[in-house]
């Protein structure tokens, strides 16, 4: 009720359109980005035509309307005490919905309709595109990480796939996520809009003859409010798209993520150093020539000296102890010293699953079959998992210190275990039962099987290198 009398009271104002916004939005928003979506929501209510991306964006740039202060100081405090009346707030602290019976209470009445959260990520999008290009630049140097974050997933949320391609396609917005410590969320932004441009049937090639030259093709669909006052447009981007120049910003992030991972700094300096022709170098020139980076210039520097380098495919928020591939090469499995492991597929460079131990921490791992992962623990504990499933099939206490090392035979019938206890054994895979054991004079840091499986090398803290005959039960040397 509260709600109702308040949206009756600024129904000139498109409260209800803000409010969408605000409600869609996970940071919330401060009383100067409120004051600014008011006034653009006003706006678009009275602007004749469809709702569009560029409209939305024009106004915002160039208001007409401006709600008076004093009726917004109202409102902004009427607003707060609907929202959390018995919190206090900081000076210019974010309106977010942080209850859950407020918050539901404005999803059911600004967001029950398909036309109404499209709207909602749409005018919110606008707002956050100009916040972060306030000078219509496009070079976004004054981005902050919540914007950079949000700006494409509210685009994405609302169909605007052409904004979303021409970020993706800028190496300035590139370069504000890199140096804002980004890499990984702007690369899984690249998945997400590659997905979507596939599950629409476009591929990697430039279109001869399209009404988008510079873009791609699309289908529009209208949604027509219910008292038919405006309509909002969708565009549903398919057939081919221009995905060239996306293609090689996103081949350039992926080549340089392990380095720019740790070096943000060093963006321009190795877009410079790429090919002549290529527009990461077109721009990085530009940018120098502007006085706005310094770089070091490779005076005898030729296309035959590049080298190819390996792509970053993921990073972890955890301590990496050991990574394993699978027999058939289809599958990497990354353990970590927090006690999980990450499935990831090689071919599509996507992580496909997870895994929690029960132990302290993965020291080592070892496919036992295709489908078959042994770890081994800091604990001295050794774990059998079923890949496919996610269950674990065997639990061992193994050692009673640290197991440092583990392997598996050629034939995958046995895998070996050392540890810091001075142990080597050799385990069934097949029973998880103990084969055999042998106590040596110091503690074991590697172990591997021959290729015949009947002997295993052992590396030692005196510096030796023992190999023994594990079926004979004898040492070789």
């Amino acid at each position: 009720h509260s709600l109702h009398r308040l949206q009756a009271q600024y129904e000139a104002a498109r409260l209800d359109w803000t409010l969408g916004a605000l409600t869609v939005s996970s940071t919330g928003l401060r009383e100067r980005e409120l004051y600014t979506l008011l006034n653009l929501c006003s706006d678009l209510s009275s602007a004749p035509g469809q709702l569009t991306w560029q409209k939305a964006l024009q106004l915002a740039r160039n208001p007409r309307s401006r709600m008076p202060m004093a009726t917004f100081s109202q409102l902004a405090q009427s607003l707060q005490g609907l929202i959390c009346p018995s919190l206090s707030r900081e000076p210019d602290e974010p309106l977010t919905l942080t209850i859950p019976d407020v918050r539901s209470a404005f999803e059911k009445l600004y967001l029950s309709t398909e036309e109404d959260r499209a709207r909602a990520h749409l005018v919110l999008a606008v707002l956050l595109w100009v916040r972060s290009d306030p000078h219509s630049k496009n070079t976004f140097l004054h981005c902050d990480p919540d914007t950079l974050v949000h700006l494409p997933a509210h685009l994405m949320h609302c169909g605007q796939w052409q904004p979303v391609h021409f970020l993706l396609s800028s190496y300035y917005y590139l370069f504000a996520n890199v140096r804002h410590g980004l890499l990984h969320p702007l690369l899984e932004t690249f998945i997400q809009f590659v997905k979507r441009i596939e599950a629409g049937g476009a591929q990697w090639t430039k279109p001869s003859d399209s009404v988008f030259p510079a873009w791609c093709r699309s289908t529009i669909r209208f949604l027509v409010s219910s008292d038919s006052s405006f309509v909002f447009t969708i565009v549903e981007w398919s057939f081919e798209c221009d995905l060239n120049e996306l293609q090689a910003c996103h081949s350039f992030l992926k080549r340089h993520a392990p380095l720019l991972s740790h070096w943000p700094t060093l963006f321009v300096q190795q877009a410079l150093n790429e090919a002549a022709d290529s527009s990461a170098r077109a721009w990085a020139q530009a940018l120098v020539e502007e006085g706005g980076a310094n770089v070091v210039r490779k005076v005898n520097y030729t296309t035959e000296l590049q080298r190819e380098t390996g792509e970053l495919v993921s990073t972890f928020q955890r301590d990496l102890s050991c990574m394993a591939l699978s027999p058939g090469g289809g599958c990497v499995v990354v353990g970590t010293e927090q006690g999980t492991l990450h499935f990831i597929h090689t071919h599509t460079n996507q992580e496909v699953k997870s895994l929690v131990s029960s132990c302290d921490g993965i020291s080592s791992c070892v496919f036992l079959d295709e489908g078959v992962l042994s770890t081994t623990s800091y604990d001295g504990q050794v774990e059998v998992w079923d890949i496919n499933s996610g269950f674990r099939t065997a639990h061992l206490n193994a050692h009673s210190n640290r197991i440092t090392g583990c392997d598996v035979s050629s034939d995958k019938k046995h895998f070996a275990t050392v540890s810091l206890d001075s142990n080597l054994k050799v385990w069934s895979s097949q029973r998880g039962k103990q084969e055999a054991s042998l106590l040596t004079p110091c503690p074991l840091n590697c172990v591997s099987f021959d290729p015949e499986g009947g002997r295993l090398a052992v590396g030692c803290w005196d510096g030796a290198v023992r190999v023994w005959d594990w079926i004979k039960q004898e040492k070789w040397m």
